[in-house]
């Protein structure tokens, strides 16, 4: 006897076949997560916000380490919607005794790691002991003891911006060996200014579907097509009417984006079209000729040419033959 198989030659009737079993459904198969990279990626608060719904990743931050909790929302004891509004920010007194016990996860937490949290700061809180490089603040006196070369030659870069050195044809060897080759030495980075493009209404206007959605707030653009596509992420929803549009009458998700969701600040509302109006295409009419569509395929390649052969070929062959930048025979 074959063993059973789904048939694959009709996916729709295998995808009815999913959605029917769900209701049966009562356990995971563990999958081995991805050998964990040497060096962990390192996030700053803001930089974290954004992996706050299933879309980006949903990311939690505990003791200065960030996790990815994504995969295994269907683990949590008190339900998915907990989770998955602590997304995108330091959770540690929320989870003091972690999220997972080893019970679900062998490994508990550390399967789940995936970076580190720094500070944000400027430029006046970088000491000998720091060196910047493309916004990055280098620990790098913690070298003493393991290079003490690499740590003599570093000196001269203590308490500065490195990144010109780092970014030239021949560059410093020593510090692109910290830049590439010690993230793990990373203990801050310099915030980044906020420079808001201009935008208009009309491109607003544009942005109103939840997989792309944009709003305004006063004088700025969000985007918001995470609140769109995951609205169970988070305390307040955006109804679909209201993307693509300025929410200021609604107070409290005006306040809500201006406060809490900052961080998705995109640009600054400028005046423009008031509504977006996208170009019908011409189409072609039934009396058409072909000379008539070949002139203006021609004309809208050469308009305003004053070539003496275009002049020329206005002037005596319309509408007796079709020409062309490739081709010139008689209309049959």
């Amino acid at each position: 006897m074959k063993p059973w198989r789904l048939n694959s030659s009709n996916p729709k009737w295998r995808l009815d076949l999913i959605d029917r079993l769900k209701s049966f459904k009562c356990g995971f198969v563990r999958v081995p997560r991805p050998q964990r990279p040497k060096h962990l990626r390192t996030y700053t608060a803001r930089m974290l916000r954004s992996h706050d719904n299933p879309g980006t990743g949903i990311y939690v931050a505990m003791n200065d380490y960030v996790y990815d909790v994504t995969d295994l929302l269907d683990f949590y004891p008190e339900g998915k919607t907990t989770l998955m509004r602590s997304g995108g920010a330091d959770r540690t007194e929320q989870f003091p005794q972690g999220i997972f016990p080893q019970s679900i996860l062998p490994g508990g937490d550390a399967e789940l790691l995936v970076g580190r949290l720094v500070a944000e700061g400027d430029m006046t809180e970088i000491t000998e002991d720091h060196i910047v490089l493309h916004g990055w603040v280098y620990g790098y006196y913690t070298l003493n003891e393991t290079h003490p070369k690499m740590y003599a030659h570093l000196r001269h870069f203590g308490g500065t911006d490195a990144t010109a050195h780092l970014t030239k044809t021949e560059s410093d060897g020593f510090l692109s060996e910290l830049y590439l080759d010690h993230p793990d030495l990373i203990v801050g980075k310099i915030a980044d200014k906020h420079l808001d493009q201009e935008l208009t209404t009309g491109e607003v206007a544009r942005h109103s579907d939840p997989a792309d959605a944009w709003v305004s707030v006063g004088e700025y653009v969000y985007n918001v097509t995470g609140i769109a596509r995951y609205p169970e992420c988070y305390e307040q929803e955006i109804p679909e009417e209201l993307l693509g549009q300025a929410v200021d009458d609604n107070e409290a998700l005006a306040q809500w984006l201006a406060t809490v969701h900052e961080y998705r600040r995109i640009g600054v509302l400028t005046e423009g079209p008031p509504e977006y109006e996208r170009p019908a295409k011409r189409r072609r009419k039934d009396n058409d000729t072909l000379a008539d569509l070949s002139r203006r395929v021609y004309e809208s390649s050469h308009k305003g040419s004053s070539d003496p052969v275009w002049q020329e070929f206005c002037e005596n062959n319309w509408p007796g033959c079709v020409t062309g930048p490739w081709r010139r025979r008689p209309v049959t």
